[in-house]
């Protein structure tokens, strides 16, 4: 039941040459028994005018409607001097072979006709074939079909793939028609059973349509991720306004003992790392809520110095505890 890419007949040129060969041997051995048979066994030029239709009957069958015709012609041009010549003695007359001679004509082309419509129509199904079963080899999915009792046949590449890890592992015969999930190995398969539509549904014919399931199968663990993310980030985004609230307080807490410090060195820079320390929080609570929509970044220049000054003074109320 597998389906082949055919082209199309071609008949090669030897078997050509040889047809030729036997039609005009045909042709010139009619014409021979003709001219050599006597004009009073007329019996005998009866059977030999017919066998005149074989080689046009013939090259009509394989040379289509030109090659009928011109085989025809060859038999009129070769026959018309033998009726010419015997005349009366005829069977059924001159006139009577005269009027044979247009129905060679009518045989080959006829005959011609139908052979080149036939061999179009050849020609249109091996086109249609070779067409469905391009597209069956480019399908992504793997198509089979299994007469009842016997294994399932591969139509395409895909199936010939993921066949050999279901086959083992399940009989196919045993499932039941419909959608089924299959798990072979690691691999995951997607398998559609449906009965072959035709005339010969009572014999329980099966196709089978198989996929490869695995990158669904990430997709799917992908989408959960980011709706997991997607939670974490309205959770982070609730915390992040809670938190802001006390923040506000703590930062102009220390902005208040600052004023207060007067002249206090120590103290005006405790409550100047407090204050920083605020702030930085508060710019990863402004990240947080555009966790949702995040933005490209932005490189700037950093003035390297600057950046190890703050970080010292970061440390430096640990490094004083310790």
């Amino acid at each position: 039941m597998e389906l082949a890419q055919r082209a199309p007949r071609v008949t090669p040129l030897w078997d050509q040459r040889s047809l030729v060969l036997v039609v005009v041997a045909a042709v010139i051995a009619v014409t021979v028994l003709h001219y050599l048979t006597g004009a009073h066994l007329l019996e005998y030029h009866t059977v030999y005018r017919s066998l005149y239709y074989l080689p046009v009957a013939g090259a009509a069958v394989a040379f289509g409607l030109r090659g009928g015709l011109l085989t025809a012609l060859a038999v009129i041009l070769l026959y018309l001097p033998h009726v010419l010549g015997m005349g009366e003695t005829m069977p059924g007359g001159m006139f009577d072979n005269l009027l044979e001679l247009p129905v060679f004509l009518l045989v080959g082309g006829v005959v011609g006709a139908l052979a080149d419509r036939e061999r179009a129509q050849r020609r249109r199904v091996e086109g249609l074939r070779s067409y469905i079963d391009t597209v069956l080899q480019s399908l992504p999915v793997g198509v089979a079909t299994a007469p009842a009792g016997s294994p399932p046949t591969p139509q395409n590449a895909a199936a010939r793939e993921l066949l050999p890890a279901v086959g083992p592992a399940l009989p196919l015969d045993s499932l039941r028609t419909g959608y089924h999930t299959l798990e072979a190995g690691e691999r995951p398969i997607g398998l559609h059973v449906a009965r072959l539509r035709g005339d010969d549904q009572a014999h329980g014919d099966r196709v089978y349509v198989l996929e490869d399931l695995s990158e669904r199968r990430a997709l799917e663990a992908q989408l959960r991720r980011n709706d997991r993310l997607a939670s974490v980030g309205q959770l982070a985004a609730g915390v992040a306004h809670e938190v802001r609230n006390p923040l506000a307080i703590v930062r102009a807490t220390a902005q208040l003992l600052a004023q207060q410090a007067g002249g206090d060195e120590t103290l005006g820079r405790y409550t100047q790392v407090l204050t920083g320390e605020a702030d930085r929080i508060e710019r990863l609570i402004s990240d947080l809520l555009e966790y949702a929509r995040p933005r490209p970044p932005l490189p700037t220049l950093l003035d390297l110095a600057a950046f190890l000054d703050k970080a010292a003074q970061q440390v430096r109320p640990y490094a004083l505890q310790h």
